[in-house]
């Protein structure tokens, strides 16, 4: 199983099929978001969903999906 296909999976955060994942910052920060982009068509393509990651003193702490 691919990773892609691992978070397609998690209940209530469904994810399109997708080409490309965009990760801004590359590196989970200590603390503040973390947002991944996931697209089709590629880095300039359609956005079909997008996953903010947030971290308090270097934890996850909570999952949204827009």
């Amino acid at each position: 199983m691919s990773y892609g296909q691992l978070v397609r999976d998690v209940g209530g955060l469904s994810i399109p099929t997708y080409d490309y994942v965009g990760i801004t910052p590359p590196a989970a920060p200590t603390n503040g978001d973390q947002v991944l982009v996931y697209r089709i068509g590629g880095s300039s393509g359609t956005v079909v969903a997008t996953l903010t990651l947030t971290y308090v003193s270097g934890e996850l702490s909570s999952v949204a999906r827009s």
